[in-house]
């Protein structure tokens, strides 16, 4: 008989294995077949942070009464060496859960510690205790707004199942819970839809009614789509004079390399005039471009879009204008995912509604009469070999 079908045999499958959610295969009984033919029955289950095998013997039977043995023993908390469940409620786990979440997420600390706050607030049971159905609930019964509630978005539904998921694991590993019920919620998917924008001729009257000060940075958002921190960040020397029709600005942010936008002629006229009313020192310095709060900036926008019966507006509307016109004027997602400076899952979460309704037939339409040119120029299409080999070259020189 083969060794793994000794009777009482336990196999460490996985070194470690957190303890989640029942996946297929967690406690159940299956079947295998010695050399000699013979039929063992397994039990598989996970327990003390590792997922074990154990061969029972050749009756089913067998296997099913040590199956219920082994969960009334982890009930207990006390088998295979498991450590009892030490009870503790979200309130007494909070000074843990701070300091896990100050490491998880240090940009969002006071967000995510709100959210543990409502979290202790509404659940009085142990960790242990709670089920996949009392988060669930839990979720579906949040409202965000004041006005007008409504149910929390994917985006946050997810920002939730990642506090629970850490706080989880935390817990888990200090003994006060064996899985993490929120695994096996189900995360929302997000719906992609457009996002307010504002029409050429509603930009150009908002720029009209802005004062000096604040010209010059809607200016570059609605034109360029710069956020407020890359226009705020901006620098004499980032007015690059080519390449673009028109000159480009180097866009610089933390963790990246930059990119570079193209400008257009009415960006690039009045950039020049301010690089001509700038001394020499302005310009090879690190003198800022626009010397303007970002206070000031947003207050002084939204507020002369409500009196032009703009509603809301403000500069990230501006840039979100600039990307949705380029994408109903048949802009290329991607293109206009590197324009933004954002990734093309981004863009196509805000900007894949407002393409055109024929923008495909157009696709094909430009490529079957530019094959049809090639023909009929006598033109050839390339060949795969040349291409590769084109390719190689080309990154070998670079």
């Amino acid at each position: 008989m083969d060794n793994r079908a000794r009777p009482g045999l336990v196999m460490d499958v996985t070194a470690k294995f957190a303890p989640g959610p029942r996946r297929r295969g967690w406690g159940s009984i299956f079947t295998r077949r010695t050399r000699a033919g013979e039929r063992v029955f397994y039990i598989r289950f996970a327990v003390a942070g590792r997922r074990v095998w154990e061969a029972v013997g050749l009756r089913r039977a067998d296997a099913e009464s040590r199956l219920a043995a082994i969960r009334k023993a982890l009930a207990e908390g006390d088998a295979l060496g498991v450590k009892p469940i030490t009870p503790t409620t979200f309130g007494e786990f909070r000074p843990v859960a701070e300091s896990v979440l100050r490491r998880h997420a240090p940009t969002t600390f006071k967000t995510e510690l709100g959210r543990y706050a409502l979290l202790a607030k509404h659940f009085a049971k142990p960790l242990h205790e709670i089920g996949p159905s009392d988060l669930r609930d839990f979720l579906l019964a949040r409202r965000v707004g004041k006005k007008k509630p409504r149910p929390v978005t994917p985006g946050t539904w997810r920002c939730w199942l990642a506090l629970l998921a850490d706080v989880y694991g935390a817990a888990i590993e200090r003994g006060h819970a064996r899985e993490d019920p929120s695994k096996e919620i189900a995360r929302e998917r997000e719906v992609p839809r457009p996002v307010p924008y504002l029409s050429p001729q509603d930009v150009g009257r908002l720029l009209a009614a802005l004062p000096g000060d604040v010209f010059g940075p809607a200016l570059v958002a609605a034109e360029c789509g710069l956020r407020r921190s890359e226009i705020l960040g901006l620098r004499f020397a980032d007015v690059a004079q080519s390449p673009g029709a028109h000159g480009s600005l180097v866009v610089r942010r933390s963790k990246s390399r930059g990119r570079l936008v193209p400008m257009t002629r009415r960006v690039a006229e009045f950039l020049g005039r301010l690089r001509a009313a700038a001394g020499p020192a302005k310009l090879l310095g690190e003198e800022p471009l626009f010397r303007v709060k970002a206070d000031r900036l947003t207050g002084i926008v939204r507020a002369t879009a409500r009196r032009l019966g703009l509603g809301g507006a403000t500069l990230k509307t501006l840039r979100h204008s600039y990307a949705s016109d380029l994408t109903m004027r048949g802009t290329p997602l991607s293109t206009v995912a590197s324009l933004i400076g954002d990734s093309l899952q981004v863009a196509a979460k805000f900007y894949a509604a407002h393409q055109p309704a024929d923008a495909a037939a157009v696709a094909v339409a430009r490529w079957d009469s530019a094959r049809e040119r090639g023909a009929a120029g006598g033109a050839e299409a390339p060949d795969s070999s040349n291409v590769r080999q084109n390719g190689r070259q080309n990154a070998a020189g670079a």
